[in-house]
């Protein structure tokens, strides 16, 4: 490595992780191709102080018959972030890489836009092209790609961020296990096998969402201008539409649920969340979030009484308890009574259940709270034993209570 003064260093590491941007230099490296393809249309971004009537609290896009236009509020009084579609005078000046100023995007922000907006002054203005492309594995040995270094896409649908930061939780929390020896190397073989198919999705989402915004098709211009105003405006008055477009951009319904590190143990409904589902959201009878007992990074285990009632939750729990000390990995135990209605309805158990949470959120297991063999086999498979006659570390074992409070081990 060299470093900013000049000077050189050698690192040698067990592993690498390329998160160096579209350009990655781990990629390249590798010989991994970054397969797609530059979009013709060009855009501009700009931070400008800006007048209008229209407020400095939301977000604003504007769809336009030649592209579109997206104002952010920043932090000062009328001062925005500018996203905008080139014009063919401006694309000329893009690829002629001559600069572009504010006189260059003022006619298509006050003119060719319906805001009402008068700019008053700008501290930088920017263009640029757009990319869609992935590369053709996501690890090569010891090396992992994450983020733009391992796809890049149109900011349509603002996927960007919630994809790179997934990559990022995905990978850091296996990896971590394997590093302090509690999970087997094949753990790590799931990366790709959940992430890669993610990132081909939110590209295939983001290019219709993107070719919508540029289209030169008349009939696509006239949905986009008139129909797509209202469709958008739906999602502020209809919960469902706007729960369903919510789950979508911010990628909560993504799924792991063909991965090869998830279990399933049976006996569920067809509503109860699968293994490879984001645990479902849910509130406790004292008003407090679920999440807040899964907030410590690590492994979470929801042990469920069931709506029906059942017998053994002391025993059942000290066997999982036991059986879970047989490894050297951190989990805490959470007990869900039977009075926590909204919590079995939510995860589907009606009888006494038993739900192992990865700690990037996914249920990684679920299964008969009754059967902790079976999530033994699980945690086999993935997982290393250490020396079950040695008394667990305060790090590793936080003993269990009911939900008021949490069980940890």
């Amino acid at each position: 490595m060299r470093r900013p003064d000049g000077t050189r260093e050698t690192v040698e590491a067990a592993w690498v992780i390329g998160a160096d941007g579209a350009r990655s230099v781990v990629r390249e490296s590798l010989g991994l191709s970054l397969e797609g393809e530059t979009y013709d249309d060009g855009f501009f971004l700009a931070d400008v102080d800006m007048e209008w009537d229209k407020g400095h609290e939301d977000l604003y896009l504007d769809l336009t018959n030649d592209g579109f236009l997206a104002f952010f509020p920043m932090q000062g009084e009328g001062r925005f972030r500018v996203i905008g579609s080139l014009t063919q005078s401006l694309k000329a000046k893009h690829d002629r890489r001559e600069d572009v100023g504010l006189e260059d995007i003022r006619p298509i922000v006050e003119e060719e836009s319906g805001v009402g907006a008068r700019l008053t002054g700008s501290r930088w203005v920017t263009t640029y092209r757009i990319h869609r492309r992935m590369a053709n594995s996501f690890r090569e040995g010891r090396v992992f790609l994450a983020g733009d270094a391992a796809h890049i896409h149109s900011p349509a649908g603002g996927q960007g961020m919630n994809t790179g930061i997934a990559d990022g939780y995905n990978l850091a929390w296996k990896l971590a296990a394997v590093v302090k020896g509690d999970a087997k190397p094949r753990l790590l073989d799931s990366y790709e096998a959940e992430r890669l198919p993610v990132a081909r999705r939110v590209l295939a989402v983001t290019d219709r969402l993107f070719s919508l915004e540029v289209t030169d098709n008349p009939l696509l211009k006239r949905f986009r201008t008139v129909l797509m105003p209202g469709l958008l405006n739906l999602t502020e008055r209809s919960r469902a539409v706007g729960g369903l477009l919510f789950g979508i951009i911010s990628q909560v319904r993504v799924n792991y649920r063909g991965s090869p590190v998830v279990a399933d143990g049976g006996g569920f409904g067809r509503k109860a969340p699968r293994p490879g589902d984001r645990a479902p959201y849910g509130l406790l009878e004292d008003g407090t979030s679920l999440y807040d007992l899964l907030r410590r990074p690590g492994h979470h285990l929801l042990l469920f009484e069931g709506t029906r009632g059942g017998t053994g939750h002391g025993t059942a729990q000290k066997e999982v308890s036991a059986r879970l000390d047989r490894y050297g990995l951190p989990v805490e135990i959470h007990r869900i009574p039977t009075g926590e209605q909204k919590l079995h309805e939510a995860y589907g158990a009606r009888r006494p259940s038993a739900f192992l949470i990865r700690p990037d959120g996914y249920v990684a297991y679920r299964g008969p709270r009754s059967d902790a063999f079976r999530l033994e086999r699980y945690l086999d498979g993935l997982f290393v034993r250490g020396d079950a006659d040695l008394p667990a570390t305060a790090a590793t074992k936080r003993e269990s209570a009911p939900v008021a409070g949490p069980a940890r081990r």
